[in-house]
């Protein structure tokens, strides 16, 4: 029996990893035997198909994140090494010569710049989403996995070219449960993103309302 057998195609990667109604095929005939094999096989190749399609979007989408959250990571630990060889010659100088008071805005510029690449890395996700989308694509393939088990199980308690409606519903329940749980996978994803996404933009928020008030200081003595 054949039923269970994966199409060497995968099919073209989506470009989103978001939900949507998989393309089942709307003239399965569950009549008799034969067909319900051949209407299994469809639904393996329907269901496998997406999933492949979900791990390829991850996978492709890591590598760049992966990128730009280490740029953006180094040039975050580089502007602080700096900062504070800054803020030490600034202490040690700038009370004997004072003229050297460029120390202290140099400082002050690089500190800046990290905190708005701070910003940008939350903003763009960069860090998020790559240790995100890396532990969503594990999940997907896990969860792959032992559906192709639970389905060979399947395959070893049926007769060849004699599987019954029931014997088709304990498999299609097997498929239902596959498909809830990938559809969980990138439901708790998403939401992490949306989170993360509120969370910056409540910290720009925040940190524009904290420049206002030393600008305001500044301006208003």
């Amino acid at each position: 029996m054949q039923f269970g057998k994966s199409s060497a195609k995968q099919g073209k990667s989506t470009r989103s990893r978001q939900k949507k109604a998989i393309d089942m095929p709307p003239d399965l005939d569950w009549t008799n035997a034969k067909n319900i094999e051949d209407a299994l096989k469809d639904v393996h190749e329907v269901v496998t198909k997406r999933a492949h399609e979900l791990i390829k979007y991850y996978d492709e989408a890591i590598p760049g994140r992966r990128i730009r959250a280490k740029a953006v990571r180094m040039a975050q630990l580089v502007l602080s090494i700096l900062v504070g060889i800054g803020l030490v010659a600034a202490a040690v100088l700038i009370p004997l010569h004072p003229e050297l008071y460029i120390i202290g805005v140099v400082t002050g510029a690089i500190l800046v710049i990290a905190v708005a690449l701070t910003l940008l890395d939350g903003l763009c996700g960069y860090s998020g989403s790559w240790m995100r989308y890396t532990t969503a694509c594990q999940s997907v393939l896990s969860v792959l996995d032992q559906f192709e088990i639970q389905w060979q199980i399947h395959l070893c308690t049926v007769q060849p070219r004699n599987i019954t409606n029931n014997e088709a519903i304990t498999v299609l329940d097997t498929t239902k449960e596959f498909l809830k749980n990938m559809d969980y996978i990138v439901t708790i994803e998403t939401r992490h993103w949306i989170a993360e996404f509120s969370l910056t933009l409540n910290n720009i928020e925040t940190q524009l309302k904290t420049y206002q008030e030393e600008v305001d200081k500044i301006l208003n003595p």
